[in-house]
């Protein structure tokens, strides 16, 4: 996944993406699944006062990875996306 589309808007976002990690979508399916979501989260500016994120990740539990007010650097987004498992 490559992307080179910014979001120019100075509206406030809240995204949360809801993943499925059982075993349904694989290992591979999983990984590629998480690769869209930094690409996706590049295109936006995050900032307590601009887009904020958050991921859920289900199985036959419920995993909050982290919450909206989590993060305020699209670094660390980045990072906590990567270290999801």
């Amino acid at each position: 996944f490559s992307s080179s589309i910014e979001c120019n808007s100075n509206e406030k976002a809240d995204i949360v993406f809801l993943i499925d990690g059982s075993g349904s979508v694989g290992s591979e399916g999983f990984t590629q699944t998480l690769e869209f979501l930094k690409v996706f989260t590049r295109m936006f500016k995050i900032g307590t006062h601009q887009t904020r994120f958050a991921l859920v990740v289900f199985d036959s539990n419920v995993h909050i990875e982290f919450k909206l007010n989590t993060h305020t650097a699209a670094a660390f987004v980045e990072s906590d996306i990567s270290s999801t498992t």
